[in-house]
């Protein structure tokens, strides 16, 4: 599979990350979410992100998710993707 990388802005920085996918949730089907990482590693895992993606009219910016249900629901979709994948 290519890498799809894009820029996103922390702080007023580009930062050039790796999108791993993007998905919706059953449970909030009018919302889009990426699962990103920026190449970070805790020594054995690469660390990912997940975030809602906010399309405005002249851009699309990316947001926490910060209901405990709707992370949890990401957090379930995305252990269920690394179990079909094998990279638990």
């Amino acid at each position: 599979m290519e890498e799809e990388k894009i820029t996103i802005y922390e702080n007023g920085q580009p930062v050039e990350v790796e999108v791993l996918d993007i998905f919706k949730l059953e449970q909030y089907p009018d919302k889009d979410y990426i699962l990103y990482t920026k190449g970070e590693t805790d020594g054995e895992y690469e660390t990912t992100y997940c975030s809602t993606i906010v399309d405005n009219e002249d851009e699309v910016v990316l947001t926490a998710i910060e209901d405990e249900e709707e992370l949890k629901a990401a957090q379930d979709y995305i252990y269920s993707v690394a179990e079909e994948t094998g990279d638990e």
